[in-house]
């Protein structure tokens, strides 16, 4: 996978162009040399890591380094989310369970398996995919929602099943 921000852990492959050079990395943020670990295949990772390789072949003088940083923005429960105070920024994931738009604005409810909140605001999306949300925590008519979303879609057609609850 490419550097960047994730939720799910990811696997890392790094390849070279040199035939028969040898890749050495780390993943402790250290720049890598010849005695550091040698690359023989992909590993995941699943916490925020740089990874940094180098290439070495007889004969040639070593690559320079190459750095690639993952990071992993771990979403909170929608129950966690709804303690936050109004205005508070949320990062939290669930599954779309209901969803209209009106002129450009859509309003989804998503669940996890800890509670449901609504996400308003300008993003596109549709019943059974799994989100994360990046908003404001607001309330309206009563309701907990999240505003000025920030919306990724992780995977589609995903169900929630019904489960009963006592009022």
């Amino acid at each position: 996978s490419l550097p960047g921000i994730y939720i799910h852990p990811q696997e890392v492959t790094i390849d070279c162009e040199t035939e028969g050079a040898t890749i050495h990395y780390t993943t402790n943020g250290s720049n890598p040399t010849a005695s550091s670990p040698t690359y023989t295949g992909g590993f995941t990772l699943s916490t925020n890591t740089t990874v940094k390789a180098i290439a070495v072949k007889n004969g040639m003088i070593n690559s320079s380094i190459a750095s690639a940083t993952y990071n992993f923005n771990i979403p909170i429960t929608i129950a966690v989310a709804r303690t936050y105070s109004t205005g508070a920024n949320v990062f939290t994931a669930g599954i779309v369970t209901g969803m209209s738009t009106n002129e450009g604005v859509s309003t989804a409810y998503i669940q996890d398996t800890t509670g449901a909140i609504v996400v308003y605001g300008e993003f596109d999306a549709a019943i059974g995919d799994e989100i994360t949300v990046q908003g404001k925590k607001a309330y309206f008519q009563g309701l907990a929602e999240l505003t000025h979303p920030i919306v990724t879609i992780i995977s589609h057609g995903n169900i929630v099943a019904p489960a009963e609850r006592k009022l």
